[in-house]
């Protein structure tokens, strides 16, 4: 707060002294205060956004500002990222069990379904290796 009081003074083109006696306090305050050795009680404060003619929250930092709602782009983005989170996570599971069927049912499968359970697993690999270098090359750490 001490460096938005001393900023908040200096756009005002006010010196430690002028504001200090609107405030009816010694410039000794002001200067505590923007230093951040003290800092003003609610009195001041409040006298503060007088002179500054801001609100409250707006000289204490905490106002809050709506959101603005996300765009039609920033939507699509976020679905996309959902998405490929979920892929991600299900397509290593499906390779596993894929993996699973082709090492544990191998003899007792027709041989049909043993390859198809192989191109299967090759697919799902793959499909995970290129979402997890999707999720990197978009969304980089």
């Amino acid at each position: 707060m001490d460096e938005r009081l001393r900023t908040l003074r200096q756009q005002h083109q006010l010196t430690q002294q002028e504001l200090a006696e609107k405030l009816q306090v010694s410039r000794q305050t002001i200067s505590n205060w923007e230093n951040g050795r003290s800092a003003p009680d609610r009195v001041n404060i409040a006298e503060l956004a007088k002179v500054y003619q801001l609100p409250l929250e707006t000289l204490l930092g905490t106002s809050v500002h709506a959101k603005p709602a996300p765009t039609e782009q920033e939507r699509h983005m976020t679905l996309f990222v959902v998405v490929l989170m979920f892929l991600s996570c299900i397509t290593p599971l499906a390779a596993i069990l894929s993996l699973f069927i082709v090492i544990s049912w191998k003899d007792h499968l027709p041989r049909l379904l043993y390859r198809l359970a192989a191109v299967i697993l090759t697919i799902l690999s793959s499909v995970n290796v290129i979402l997890i270098i999707a999720l990197i090359v978009f969304f980089p750490f």
